[in-house]
């Protein structure tokens, strides 16, 4: 993401240092990349409360049999929490079945849970919301502004 700034400053090294900042910070945007991490999982735990109504994508009922079954096997267990696999693979300290992998320019977020993507078309756990498609690009410029980042 190579990007110039080309300034002319007149008897000031701090502004000059200021117009530096984000390429330095450019380089690297893993305290970016944590944030918007740390959001993920609580909009995934909020995915799994709602089941999928955070998401504006409600999940699809389990058909009558299934629900049946799964009340006398499983009480209080709601949808795609049977075992909970992968409700704790996806929520705030996570369990070692999360995918959370950066470099200095990208990230990974996931679950490694082989069965979540099968339950994962009728049921979207998984949504990028309105709100994140609005804080995330704002987490990355205050990391490259030097800003604080905290999600508000």
């Amino acid at each position: 993401m190579p990007f110039t700034v080309t300034a002319r400053v007149e008897g000031t090294e701090r502004v000059a240092a200021m117009l530096r900042r984000p390429g330095e910070r450019a380089r690297s945007f893993k305290p970016a990349f944590r944030k918007i991490y740390e959001n993920f999982l609580q909009v995934n735990l909020r995915q799994f409360l709602s089941e999928g109504r955070y998401g504006r994508t409600p999940w699809k009922p389990l058909s009558a049999g299934y629900a049946e079954w799964k009340r006398k096997n499983y009480p209080g267990k709601t949808i795609l929490r049977r075992a909970d696999r992968t409700f704790r693979s996806l929520i705030p300290q996570p369990s070692g079945d999360a995918v959370y992998q950066t470099t200095f320019t990208k990230s990974f977020m996931g679950t490694k849970v082989p069965y979540a993507r099968h339950a994962d078309k009728p049921r979207p756990i998984v949504v990028i919301t309105r709100e994140q498609r609005r804080i995330w690009p704002k987490i990355i410029m205050d990391h490259l502004m030097s800003r604080d980042t905290r999600i508000r």
